[in-house]
């Protein structure tokens, strides 16, 4: 984190702490489809629009996460209406599988 006086790429707003867009940033950009970064010169982004980019990103990971596993749901109920209470059911065992079986590798501190 820097401090001094720049322009922030996304709100436009003067701020005093900022980012330099890194790499990850660039992913979760692309991702959420906002490119062209290009058109100015070393951009940056405020403490605010990283917070906000983080909390959309989570949010499109936790409904591709959803729609994933409805997919794979549906797949599976051929002529059958699907219940979103049973998918999610099963996706806390599915999680529940993989945590009791990740706990024996845990380190803890």
């Amino acid at each position: 984190m820097k401090y001094e006086e720049k322009i922030c790429r996304f709100c436009f707003k003067t701020c005093y702490m900022f980012q330099a867009l890194e790499e990850m940033t660039r992913k979760m950009l692309d991702m959420l489809l906002l490119k062209n970064l290009s058109t100015t010169e070393q951009p940056v982004m405020c403490t605010n629009c990283a917070d906000t980019l983080k909390n959309i990103f989570d949010f499109k990971s936790v409904c591709l996460q959803t729609r994933n596993c409805i997919i794979h749901f549906v797949k599976n109920a051929i002529n059958a209406k699907v219940d979103l209470k049973d998918i999610m059911y099963l996706s806390k065992k599915e999680e529940e599988s993989v945590i009791s079986k990740l706990i024996p590798y845990a380190i803890f501190v």
